[in-house]
């Protein structure tokens, strides 16, 4: 049985990008994430971002150049091997949609990983799943609103959560205060999470958080998940 055929077992089905797990472990706030977004299952991620998360922490260790050289290996990586994984043999799978994923991996600012993501998301919503997307990547976001296809647009309006959405549904649950405690030691790791957390009330940090998730609204058409919240 092929993984796509395998995984249509499940009425739920979420995928999420390296972006906004590794952004979420650093920030102590991966599980608490997943909990307030009350998953079903827990997403999938690329197979081949775990072994490129081994291979870099083994460079490191070696003392060789790493492109991402911030990243917390012993925090991430187990996070990655706990999770289900979309095998790196997937474009070879019959039932896979070479097509698409082919027309997605050359649009500009859509990488190979998205392109994956995005094509799976697709075979999930044709088998009648309710898919969504976990993305840290905005570029991404705003190519796919302008990509060719309106059919694989329109199946994914609504299916798509960024990640400044999620560290807002992360402080509904919570609360600010909470929040800001754990993800202020390493907020470096994300511009937007640095700036909503250097200004000096709760207040403004918000309005700002808000602002930076209905800029990308107005970018990327109806793909954002309807989620809003205002204490």
């Amino acid at each position: 049985m092929s993984f796509l055929e395998a995984s249509l077992l499940s009425d739920y089905f979420y995928l999420a990008d390296s972006d906004l797990v590794i952004k979420l472990v650093t920030l102590e706030l991966f599980d608490k994430a997943l909990n307030c977004l009350n998953l079903q299952n827990d997403p999938y991620v690329l197979k081949s971002t775990l072994n490129k998360l081994e291979n870099d922490q083994k460079k490191k260790s070696e003392g060789r150049y790493v492109k991402n050289s911030n990243v917390d290996y012993e925090k991430v990586i187990p996070v990655f091997k706990r999770l289900p994984h979309i095998p790196e043999n997937l474009p070879q799978d019959s039932d896979f949609d070479i097509d698409l994923f082919s027309t997605l991996k050359s649009t500009e600012n859509i990488d190979k990983g998205e392109a994956i993501l995005t094509t799976v998301a697709i075979s999930k919503i044709d088998a009648g799943e309710n898919v969504q997307i976990l993305t840290g990547d905005k570029r991404f976001i705003k190519a796919l609103a302008l990509f060719e296809n309106a059919d694989v647009i329109n199946k994914l309006n609504g299916k798509i959560w960024c990640f400044e959405q999620v560290f807002l549904k992360t402080i509904e649950r919570y609360g600010f205060d909470a929040v800001k405690k754990l993800a202020l030691p390493n907020k470096d790791c994300d511009g937007v999470i640095r700036n909503i957390l250097e200004l000096n009330s709760a207040n403004k940090s918000l309005n700002k958080l808000h602002a930076y998730i209905e800029e990308l609204r107005n970018a990327s058409g109806s793909l954002l998940h309807s989620y809003y919240y205002q204490p």
